[in-house]
């Protein structure tokens, strides 16, 4: 069950130095796992009885192999077919993906930003028996433990007072069941819709930078920085604009037996310069319609204003000065001509191409 990303489970100021720090958590807790395995065996044998040549025999039979190896790179995520994990991930570049996944879940209000900042926020994990929570521990919720909604986020006192991951808080134990919007450490985008548009209110780039700003504070200019060394892109724009990198990323870690279940989808222009992310869970049947009338079309608007002001600082300049910018002209009319296009109902074709995600919400970064 998921509650953070792994960079933020170690305490550390640089990216590097979490996931050495990881590295070293996961390779501890590996050699524990096998000095275990050990003792469970050491019992086991000692009951049945088993000792000698017949103990060599079965421990070689055991650790001869015949098992497969299973890599993200096939095309599928790395998993078991009961869905748990088969590898435990300590590539930089991934980790740094996960990183970013989870940063633009806060910002849709699929995770609880304020466990990152407060991990005695975190609950406690139910009996190994229990049934499974309907959201993991880490979502942002509402007081009945389902996806929060606008205005019904769970306060930290409801948080503190739940007994374990699935257990609500005792009836009366809380006075403030929840909180306003405005006392939440971010601005949550509860339409579901972020946009590739620098000065964007909602530009996605944006709000990724809000959420390292309320991680990092004053290094999240350097954090950021070192995230783009670590994934190989020159900034991360790049990274959120080329869909072979992080959509690409998103949609193994969201594959399951070959099915394809992303929860963020990308519609993006045929030239990617401009692009809409829709948050699956936020969608309804009016998603599309908010979409154009309140990204796309005002985007278009934009563009127009600012080629009525061209050509009207065109007009005044005179003939004298008209030869010069008017070779600039075409290329702002193909800008215009490919906005206009980004309107089309094709480019929202993308999305259907895309299996549902289960209906269950939990799922991993």
């Amino acid at each position: 069950m998921f509650i953070l990303p792994a960079l933020l489970q170690t305490k550390a100021s640089a990216l590097e130095e979490r996931l050495d720090s990881w590295r070293d958590q996961v390779l501890g807790e590996e050699q524990q796992l096998t000095e275990l395995q050990r003792e469970i065996d050491d019992i086991a044998f000692h009951l049945y009885g088993i000792e000698g040549n017949d103990r060599r025999a079965i421990k070689e039979s055991l650790s001869g192999g015949g098992g497969e190896t299973i890599s993200a790179d096939e095309g599928d995520s790395a998993e078991t077919e009961d869905g748990e994990e088969a590898i435990v991930v300590l590539d930089g570049g991934t980790l740094v993906a996960d990183l970013l996944s989870y940063a633009v879940g806060c910002v849709v209000g699929r995770w609880d930003a304020r466990l990152a900042l407060d991990p005695s926020l975190v609950p406690k994990l139910a009996d190994p028996f229990a049934p499974l929570p309907v959201c993991s521990p880490g979502m942002l919720v509402g007081p009945d433990g389902l996806l929060a909604q606008r205005d019904s986020l769970v306060s930290e006192e409801w948080m503190r007072a739940r007994p374990d991951a699935i257990t609500p808080p005792p009836e009366g134990s809380v006075q403030s069941r929840t909180i306003p919007d405005s006392e939440y450490p971010l601005d949550v985008d509860w339409d579901g819709i972020l946009v590739d548009d620098p000065g964007h209110e909602d530009d996605i780039l944006r709000r990724v930078r809000e959420v390292l700003d309320l991680l990092w504070d004053e290094r999240a200019d350097e954090i950021e920085g070192e995230a783009c060394g670590l994934l190989g892109v020159k900034d991360l724009r790049t990274y959120f604009r080329n869909p072979r990198q992080f959509f690409d990323h998103h949609i193994k870690r969201y594959s399951k037996s070959r099915r394809k279940a992303p929860i963020y989808w990308l519609l993006q222009s045929p030239k990617r310069n401009y692009g809409l992310w829709l948050y699956y869970h936020r969608l309804d049947p009016d998603i599309l319609f908010k979409a154009l009338k309140n990204y796309v079309e005002p985007k278009v608007r934009l563009e127009e204003n600012r080629l009525e002001e061209y050509e009207a600082r065109r007009r005044s300049a005179g003939a004298a000065g008209a030869r010069a910018p008017q070779a600039a002209r075409p290329g702002r009319q193909r800008r215009l001509s490919r906005s206009r296009k980004s309107c089309s109902p094709t480019c929202a074709s993308s999305a259907t191409a895309w299996t549902a995600p289960p209906s269950s919400i939990c799922a991993r970064t």
